[in-house]
């Protein structure tokens, strides 16, 4: 059974893991297939520098001394190289931008771990995932339009048409901040409790009516998915499409009650 608040936006997400076989999200998923998709309506995603089946082929590979390397099948199976240092990264928030580094690799345990994740399957509940082949990836490492921190924008998107905004980045995952705006750029509303917000609240991107549009376009004609997009100094580029947000596990997106129900109400 789903269970209680079955109108809420995560139970909407259990459902969709429980019933919904649509073929386009085994292409959604998958890191590297989303970037023809993208490549389609005219969105850049990361410059593919390798990619490759056997994690043996990284021990020799002329990497750049900074990129990512990451796999294609999952979600936070990441590894930084900064300055010609492997650090396992995830979603960033373990990483102390300020001092010692954590989760630092050798090239060797850079491969190891390449190797565990091409023999995983992400979260075998998640359909879509378990019909990806599993490949590595290294992409260039993206700058941020400003002198602050890369941030990942992510796009409620309905039927094509987005609902809701939120943003990430590794120091609001670390310090377990969020906040959520309305396509205007107006904060959403929560109760007290429900949510951190960081302070100061994040400024309207100079690019935002552009990544509206973006997310937009990649959801048409789909009953939901979140678009999450970064703002660089090269433009908009595409992180990824999110069709499990969070698993659907209870009190997400948000520990408001209301708030997640609206939001739900939203996909139909």
């Amino acid at each position: 059974m789903i269970g209680a608040r079955d109108g809420d936006f995560a139970a909407r997400v259990r459902r969709r893991i429980l019933f919904d076989r649509n073929p386009l999200f085994i292409t959604l998923v998958d890191k590297y297939a989303v970037s023809a998709v993208a490549a389609a309506k005219g969105i850049a995603t990361s410059k593919l520098l390798h990619i490759t089946d056997s994690a043996e082929s990284l021990l020799e590979l002329d990497l750049p001394d900074n990129c990512f390397i990451k796999a294609n099948h999952g979600s936070g199976w990441n590894i930084r190289r900064s300055e010609g240092r492997f650090v396992l990264f995830a979603d960033g928030s373990r990483i102390q931008h300020a001092g010692t580094v954590v989760g630092e690799l050798t090239r060797e345990q850079t491969v190891d771990c390449c190797r565990a994740w091409l023999g995983r399957k992400w979260h075998r509940r998640e359909w879509a995932y378990q019909q990806v082949r599993p490949r590595i990836l290294v992409e260039e490492t993206l700058k941020p339009s400003d002198d602050g921190e890369l941030r990942d924008f992510r796009f409620y998107t309905f039927n094509g048409s987005v609902k809701a905004i939120s943003i990430g980045s590794p120091t609001y995952r670390s310090q377990g901040l969020n906040v959520f705006f309305y396509p205007d750029w107006h904060v959403i509303p929560l109760e007290s409790g429900s949510i951190t917000l960081p302070d100061p609240l994040p400024v309207r991107p100079a690019l935002l009516d552009d990544m509206i549009a973006a997310a937009e376009a990649l959801g048409a004609g789909i009953d939901f998915v979140r678009v999450d997009l970064y703002d660089t100094d090269q433009g908009i580029r595409l992180g990824e499409i999110t069709i499990y947000p969070e698993s659907g596990y209870r009190d997400t997106p948000t520990k408001s009650r209301l708030f997640n129900r609206w939001l739900g109400n939203q996909w139909k």
